[in-house]
């Protein structure tokens, strides 16, 4: 692990923290970089935290260093729709208490290819239109959203338990502690699908690998994500209905030809058994040493 402040300042009011594996992305950091000097926000630190992993270790380990009052998170693959993007962020914060999380309509890069395109038709969370005016909506996430410095530590922070299901759970959190989550107006991000199917597939895979980890290891943990454009949150579902929802939106995938969205489900799927698997065998290769090394 390794933590760089790449643009510092004295006591600043903002920290923006980039989590990021390598610390390039395919060289977007620096343009990400670039973008965040040409904000017409200034009183800002910019700190990037390298090779951590889950994501939500990474989150932690950035605010433990940041020193501004508020956070700023962005991901390392986004680009910024435009210079005000961090000031509408954070304006909310000093008029309504109430708010937990402020965060950035989802639009599709300019430049993205006929795959991505198709990705973008498929997937509901993919993107979220730019609004005029704030809206509560479950789709303020860790691509580009804001927070009091304050709320995120008395809320205990980010679980790095939890390998995929961190986000819906920080979301859910807030909410249960009274904030409002929500989406600022005239603000937003690109922020691009993966490039190609076999990208996507193995993203899935792993996907379904982390999500089966953390269903059996933290089964109260697991908070729904709701459609990007519901007014309503629904914290949990049964495993036998979230079984049932899957099969149907497979059936009506098939029926509407939309071929990546099945293909990605069931790449994501296979990755659950799978996890799920690895997990029931671990946990009982641990009940067998467990009572070999008690019966010694």
């Amino acid at each position: 692990m390794s933590i760089a402040i790449l643009i510092k300042k004295y006591k600043p009011l903002v920290s923006v923290i980039i989590p990021s594996l390598d610390g390039y992305r395919n060289g977007n950091v620096p343009k990400l970089i670039e973008a965040i000097k040409g904000q017409t926000f200034h009183d800002l630190e910019v700190i990037l935290v390298k090779g951590v992993m889950p994501c939500a270790r990474a989150h932690n380990a950035g605010v433990n260093y940041a020193t501004g009052k508020i956070i700023v998170f962005f991901d390392d693959d986004i680009i910024l729709g435009h210079d005000h993007i961090i000031e509408n962020l954070i304006a909310p914060f000093a008029a309504h208490q109430a708010i937990g999380i402020t965060g950035a309509s989802q639009l599709l890069p300019p430049d993205a290819n006929r795959f991505q395109k198709r990705c973008n038709k498929e997937f509901d969370r993919f993107q979220f239109p730019v609004i005029n005016e704030m809206i509560e909506s479950d789709m303020a996430t860790h691509a580009a959203m804001a927070i009091r410095k304050n709320v995120f530590m008395k809320a205990g922070q980010e679980n790095v338990n939890l390998i995929y299901g961190d986000d819906p759970e920080f979301r859910a959190r807030l909410r249960q502690a009274g904030y409002k989550i929500v989406v600022v107006p005239q603000t937003w991000i690109y922020h691009p699908p993966p490039k190609n199917l076999i990208s996507f597939l193995r993203i899935s895979f792993q996907r379904g690998k982390g999500a089966a980890h953390d269903f059996l290891n933290y089964p109260d943990l697991i908070y729904e994500t709701p459609p990007a454009n519901a007014k309503t949150f629904v914290s949990h579902r049964s495993f036998l209905y979230r079984v049932l929802r899957a099969i149907i939106q497979n059936i009506e995938a098939t029926l509407k030809l939309k071929l990546i969205f099945l293909s990605v489900r069931i790449s994501y799927e296979i990755g659950y058994g799978l996890g799920l698997l690895r997990e029931i065998f671990r946990s009982q290769s641990v009940s067998t040493k467990d009572g070999s090394t008690s019966g010694k």
